[in-house]
């Protein structure tokens, strides 16, 4: 079942890029955290998105926020994943798509995954960023949560096929909007 705005996060632990165990809840503990869950390490799409958020890390540390990425295979996978992408903020490994599973990310079907609707975005994808091998399940979709220092589901986006992510400007906007609501601090 998809997770709900103030639900509770799942607290669970997933190896890292370099294998060391990492408590998922330890990364909103004194920040809010924007959880991406890319599909998978080779998935053109998902290279172009976390670029994005890379390119944009400061306005996320600006806005008082940690990020991090979970992708299905292995630390050594996720690790190459990350390297490739020059990613400066921790990467997940969830070779089981316990996370996945956990935060109620969707799978989807052959259309959403390859379907005309995502044909335009994953051709420029492949140009700037490239392909790599399928890891993990193919259907996958892609999501982002947001969980607050209570560790309280603030922002849940659930991608309807492989090309549908939230902008970083709709993200940020979602992270000012919980230090409105709650004065100075999240």
């Amino acid at each position: 079942m998809p997770l709900q705005l103030g639900d509770a996060a799942p607290t669970l632990s997933l190896p890292n890029y370099t294998g060391a165990s990492v408590e998922i809840s330890s990364l909103w503990r004194e920040r809010p955290l924007v959880l991406v869950f890319v599909r998978h390490a080779g998935c053109p799409l998902c290279r172009a998105h976390s670029a994005e958020l890379r390119d944009e890390r400061e306005q996320f540390e600006a806005a008082g926020a940690n990020v991090a990425l979970v992708a299905m295979g292995n630390p050594s996978q996720v690790s190459q994943f990350r390297e490739f992408n020059h990613l400066p903020f921790e990467c997940l490994a969830d070779e089981k798509q316990i996370a996945y599973k956990a935060y109620g990310i969707p799978r989807g079907n052959m259309s959403q995954i390859a379907g005309p609707s995502v044909w335009i975005a994953g051709f420029q994808s492949i140009w700037k960023h490239g392909a790599g091998a399928i890891i993990g399940d193919k259907y996958q979709l892609p999501g982002t949560v947001i969980v607050d220092t209570a560790g309280k589901v603030r922002f849940v986006y659930h991608g309807r096929d492989s090309s549908d992510w939230p902008t970083n400007e709709t993200l940020l906007n979602a992270l000012a909007a919980m230090k409105n609501a709650n004065g100075v601090g999240v």
